[in-house]
């Protein structure tokens, strides 16, 4: 059965996810430097929350850091702007969202791909084996009122002969990995019913997240080499722990980092 034009499937889409009822608004851009940046403009002036913000091409997609994305066509790229209206009362628990978005990211590729391949590279990655599949962005705003941006790019469907050269064994995308096209439209809907179970639960103060990102660790058992406070560290990884931090055992001690930049695991 071959899918409606691109426009119309797009229409179809966000009317189905309206229809949902947990999306308060939405904007499907053809061009954008960033759907955060996207968020960020439309949330000075009025945006009902959550608000989704989806783009065919960024000119300025960036991860943590000073990391670019490239973000070419069959990339699901994304902004969900939450408000912190419904967080948790416990504050600590903020510095979580990252984590538990992560896990609902994983959910959703699991649809298509087998759960077991897929897993969780801290703090907000998601890789096949060694390929990057998925990368995530959060940042927190403060006006008109506060709460988070979350940046989602999802390799959906990419033609690796117009990738740079650099990327094209790093990467991967869930249709090169399950050998038959699927296009982002597609996966839109179930990414957010994913995401909203998991943030609702996140919440609510639930830790449904937390055996679930154990279970997907790429590090857990790996020797890591990480940059942290200015300084190198190189032990074993044996996860995280409640807090989100990463756990490295080195031969003096176990550190727990809140921060840190995975430099090479093996």
């Amino acid at each position: 059965m071959s899918l409606p034009p691109p426009q119309a499937l797009r229409e179809a889409v966000l009317d189905q996810i309206h229809a949902h009822g947990w999306i308060a608004s939405s904007s499907w851009l053809a061009t954008v430097d960033s759907t955060n940046l996207a968020a960020k403009r439309a949330l000075a002036s009025t945006a009902s929350l959550p608000a989704l913000f989806v783009a065919d091409e960024q000119t300025a997609g960036r991860g943590r850091g000073e990391h670019q994305w490239w973000s070419p066509a069959g990339c699901l790229m994304l902004t969900l702007a939450l408000g912190n209206d419904g967080a948790p009362t416990d504050r600590s628990q903020w510095a979580l969202l990252g984590l538990v978005c992560g896990v609902a990211v994983a959910d959703t590729i699991s649809q298509w791909i087998p759960p077991e391949q897929v897993q969780l590279k801290w703090p907000n990655d998601i890789y096949l084996g060694r390929q990057k599949l998925s990368g995530m962005l959060i940042e927190s705003y403060s006006a008109p009122q506060a709460g988070w941006l979350i940046g989602i790019g999802l390799n959906v469907n990419i033609d690796w002969e117009r990738a740079p050269a650099g990327l094209r064994d790093q990467a991967t995308c869930i249709s090169s990995s399950r050998c038959q096209a699927l296009e982002p439209e597609i996966v839109l809907p179930t990414l957010l019913e994913k995401l909203e179970t998991r943030i609702r639960q996140w919440q609510a103060g639930g830790e449904e997240w937390f055996d679930e990102w154990l279970h997907r660790c790429l590090l857990s058992g790996q020797v890591i080499r990480v940059k942290a406070a200015g300084q190198q560290i190189i032990g074993r990884c044996e996860g995280i722990d409640r807090s989100g931090r990463l756990l490295i055992r080195d031969e003096l001690t176990v550190h727990a980092l809140a921060s840190a930049e995975i430099l090479a695991w093996r």
